[in-house]
């Protein structure tokens, strides 16, 4: 009785928390929600809906994906935020986190829509998804519209269009107009960060539906920029004019990022500030269709609509901004900390878990119960890292049974030279890092790895970086030099059969190149003919989500620390047509520029 009495209490304050009534529309309750946090996921949401093959190109590390096809899921209006299905979500966020649980019933064992039903009446139908690891809106929307439910840690596919694609099918419903968003941290769950998203088919404020701004924030897609983004749509108003941001006061004209003048994301990009908070919000002028055109010096019935509605947004977790919104001289802070992932989803007929948490090919640690971890050999040390600005912005990852050597091995995959684990069970990769500095002290990071309790994985806001077996893409005519040895597989080259190929001949470094050919040798290429890592984006032939060099590109991989295999498929076979074809290219440039010099003294 007295574990249910306290879990009435957690459910009961989750209820009480979220339960002030909001004023107008984009102004935050007097509990300060929708906290950033939440207010983030919406924008992200509705950019999805508007145009959902450009913010998969834009924002997410699923371009080459074959999802979100416009046949299945075609653009959509944007969702209102409505306050009660937002109590609803931030209840049960809160309830995951504290009790904790995570589930789609209440952890009391609460049935969903009962509990959905509890706060929203305004339709028959609700649907909800839920999620829990990552802490940044971004990702967290990401791994919604990704849907993989495989387990696999180092799995970069999604679940196809219509199949088990739950989430996916719940954000992008044209049935539905509403949504609530609620997120929850607890530092002692194991899952750190909780998410709930619930819709609904009906605005329980008619009055709404006369707002054509329904959602604006700021997100960061790296370290070093902050993205405000903001959605218009009405079918009642011509295209809008003047879209602005105004930040601290000073107008910043918004472009037209996705979707079409009338239902579109726009957007202003710029570099943080590192001096103090800054607050912002946006407008629009637009007037209805009926009118005379705006351009019209007389009876111009131009209105200009502000989102939100008054007070002011702020820039939270800009230089460590801690404010969210004010209003009338009240500053409302998300205190809020870290980070990220499982994610599940439920509506009338669906309903599925996934936590990343089984073993890989290339990982062979296993869990050890040591009560004496140490950091990483390999490590370079302990690093501070963003609340949500995290310090390494590419691919991202959470393993229940995190190690650093998985994290490194699933940023090599991604073609990222750097890795980071965070909280033992989050992975972060990026091309470079240190934009935060390195932590005070090594100390600060202190939390095990949750599939290898002898090591380090970073800690709350600090990563434990490492240095992956990738080491750059180059120019495949100006590296063949370098190698001594290469191989063909029509069917079975992928980066680790490579690597595990070239280990076993004896060579440091694997290089891999038209999707097809691995090659091997003991020279390091040399950084002045790097290209950018998205010139080695070729799909190998063994597998459709790793990357095998490019057609003119090759992309290095050090064998020496990484936990390559033993054995190769038998199709590898030796080839040495690269080398030739380099060869006689090298032989008619010689000649060729031999033939010139001649032409040249000879006119003289």
């Amino acid at each position: 009785m007295k574990i249910n009495y306290l879990l009435y209490t957690i459910v009961f304050l989750g209820i009480f928390i979220c339960n002030n009534r909001i004023e107008a529309y984009g102004e935050p309750n007097k509990d300060g929600l929708p906290s950033w946090f939440e207010r983030s996921n919406l924008v992200l949401v509705n950019a999805v809906r508007i145009a959902p093959k450009q913010y998969l190109k834009y924002y997410t590390q699923y371009h080459n994906q074959d999802i979100l096809d416009e046949q299945v899921y075609p653009s959509v209006p944007p969702l209102y935020y409505d306050e009660s299905l937002g109590q609803a979500s931030c209840a049960h966020s809160t309830d995951m986190a504290q009790t904790p649980c995570f589930s789609h019933p209440s952890c009391d064992g609460t049935d969903t829509f009962d509990r959905i039903r509890s706060y929203y009446q305004c339709s028959e139908l609700a649907t909800e998804n839920i999620a829990a690891g990552f802490n940044s809106p971004l990702h967290t929307n990401n791994q919604w519209i990704c849907d993989d439910g495989s387990g696999d840690p180092f799995s970069t596919s999604c679940a196809s269009d219509g199949g088990s694609d739950g989430h996916r099918k719940n954000i992008m419903s044209p049935q539905s107009k509403v949504i609530g968003v609620g997120y929850s941290f607890s530092e002692q769950s194991d899952l750190h960060s909780y998410w709930t998203q619930d819709f609904g088919e009906e605005l329980c404020d008619a009055d709404q539906s006369q707002k054509p701004i329904h959602s604006g924030s700021h997100v960061f897609p790296t370290a070093k920029s902050i993205l405000f983004m903001v959605d218009w749509y009405s079918e009642s108003l011509k295209d809008p004019v003047n879209p602005l941001v105004i930040i601290s006061g000073e107008p910043y004209p918004l472009t037209l990022k996705m979707g079409k003048k009338n239902k579109g994301i726009y957007v202003y990009q710029t570099t943080p500030n590192t001096k103090e908070c800054r607050d912002y919000y946006f407008t629009f002028e637009s007037e209805p269709l009926n009118s005379t055109s705006m351009s019209s010096k007389t009876n111009s019935s131009s209105v200009k609509f502000r989102y939100p509605d008054s007070g002011f947004l702020y820039t939270y977790d800009e230089n460590e901004c801690l404010i969210s919104f004010s209003m009338d001289g009240h500053e409302f802070r998300n205190e809020t900390s870290s980070q990220e992932a499982s994610s599940s989803q439920e509506g009338s007929q669906s309903n599925s878990h996934s936590v990343e948490n089984s073993e890989s090919s290339e990982s062979m640690e296993s869990s050890d119960s040591s009560s004496s971890p140490n950091i990483d050999k390999d490590s370079l040390g302990c690093f501070k890292d963003g609340g949500v600005a995290h310090d390494l912005s590419g691919s991202v990852r959470f393993d229940r049974n995190l190690t650093n050597t998985k994290c490194k091995a699933f940023c090599s995959k991604q073609l990222y030279k750097y890795s980071g684990t965070s909280m033992g069970n989050q992975c972060y990769c990026g091309s470079e890092y240190g934009h935060y500095g390195k932590a005070q002290n090594q100390s600060e990071c202190s939390f095990k790895c949750g599939g290898n309790s002898t090591e380090i994985c970073g800690g709350n806001n600090r990563l434990t970086i490492g240095r992956s077996s990738f080491i750059g893409c180059y120019s495949l005519g100006e590296s063949l030099d370098n190698f001594d040895q290469c191989a063909i597989s029509p069917q079975n080259m992928s980066v680790q059969n490579c690597k595990s190929y070239c280990k076993a001949s004896g060579y440091q470094y694997s290089g891999l190149t038209k999707g097809k050919y691995c090659l091997c040798g003991n020279q390091l290429l040399q950084n002045e003919n790097e290209l950018d890592r998205s010139k080695c984006d070729s799909i190998c032939t063994n597998s459709k989500f790793d990357f095998c060099g490019g057609e003119s590109s090759i992309s290095l991989y050090n064998n020496i620390h990484s936990h390559t295999l033993s054995y190769f498929p038998n199709d590898f076979k030796e080839d040495k047509s690269l080398f030739v074809t380099s060869s006689s290219s090298l032989i008619k440039f010689s000649i060729f520029s031999f033939l010139l010099v001649f032409i040249i003294l000879a006119m003289i």
